[in-house]
């Protein structure tokens, strides 16, 4: 039984107010991921990401270079290393980097790089 007070909404038999029901709002819906880079693309971007780094084209980077040319910081660099995993594992983290120790440097190869973002263009940011 529901007790409607006048003027004072909806009630029920205890004097307890009903929750109101409130429409269900529009999904939100995610914006569409940019397209995959692939071959030329991916050389393209990365050539545009060392000339705004003030870079040349190398056969190995450092962590702190790598860091310049992704817009992000050494310790972000040094985590994604610490994520990579070898391409035959099933479900791998697509942000992880290869990278070779030489003592207690890490050296990250140019292919390694290429190959980074191919697979990562969530993490693709404008230069400008």
């Amino acid at each position: 039984m529901v007790v409607r007070a006048p003027g004072r909404g909806r009630f029920g038999p205890c004097g307890v107010p009903l929750p109101v029901h409130f429409p269900d709002p529009e999904p939100v819906r995610a914006p569409a991921p940019p397209p995959a880079l692939d071959g030329p693309d991916v050389e393209a971007e990365l050539r545009a990401r060392l000339q705004a780094a003030g870079l040349k084209p190398q056969s190995d980077y450092t962590t702190g270079e790598v860091a310049r040319i992704l817009g992000s910081s050494r310790e972000t660099v040094r985590q994604m290393i610490l994520r990579w995993e070898p391409p035959d594992i099933p479900g791998r983290h697509p942000a992880g980097l290869f990278a070779r120790r030489l003592g207690s440097h890490r050296r990250i190869p140019h292919a390694a790089l290429l190959d980074w973002l191919a697979r990562n263009t969530a993490y693709h940011r404008d230069l400008a």
